[in-house]
């Protein structure tokens, strides 16, 4: 979604859409809080951060039709932290499949104090109850409740299915 950060509806709309308390960073300089009587919209400055998801959740199913799906978001770029987020939606596709993130990847990049209660099922590889695969800078105090599978019969290794399942990483690197 693009948004026009210079138009004050633009940002609004977005921020509407998401749950009160929420906070939606982008770019150095711009941080949006929806307050949680969602009265205002507060900017507020914030250094190198590029992308912060704070306070956010997702309660609907996803399915990938194919791979990479995730309970929150598909993909991290540089600088991005994400905490205090929740999924109790199920995830399904066939590889790169994570309760939260699909992808936590990028210099800088951290997950904290996150949950997952949502299952995640793929028929491959690389299926993570918080996170299918990536390289953050680190994972802090996330649980996952929700039961991670994969209905490929084949074992694997690095290079081909049937490797990367886990209850908090399907594979790190």
């Amino acid at each position: 979604v693009a948004v026009d950060t210079t138009s004050l509806d633009a940002v609004e709309k977005v921020v509407s859409n998401i749950a009160d308390g929420a906070t939606v960073a982008y770019g150095t300089q711009l941080v949006l809080t929806a307050p949680t009587d969602g009265s205002q919209i507060y900017y507020t400055t914030n250094g190198t951060l590029e992308t912060l998801v704070d306070s956010c959740y997702n309660l609907g199913d996803v399915t990938a039709n194919g791979n990479q799906g995730a309970g929150l978001i598909a993909y991290t770029p540089n600088h991005t932290a994400i905490t205090n987020c929740y999924n109790k939606g199920n995830v399904v596709g066939t590889w790169g499949l994570g309760g939260l993130v699909n992808c936590l990847s990028g210099n800088a990049t951290t997950l904290s104090n996150s949950v997952n209660y949502g299952n995640v099922s793929g028929t491959s590889n690389r299926v993570g109850g918080i996170t299918a695969y990536g390289s953050p800078e680190g994972i802090y105090d996330c649980v996952n409740f929700g039961d991670i599978s994969t209905s490929c019969e084949v074992q694997g290794n690095a290079t081909s299915s049937g490797y990367g399942i886990g209850g908090i990483a399907g594979q790190l690197s």
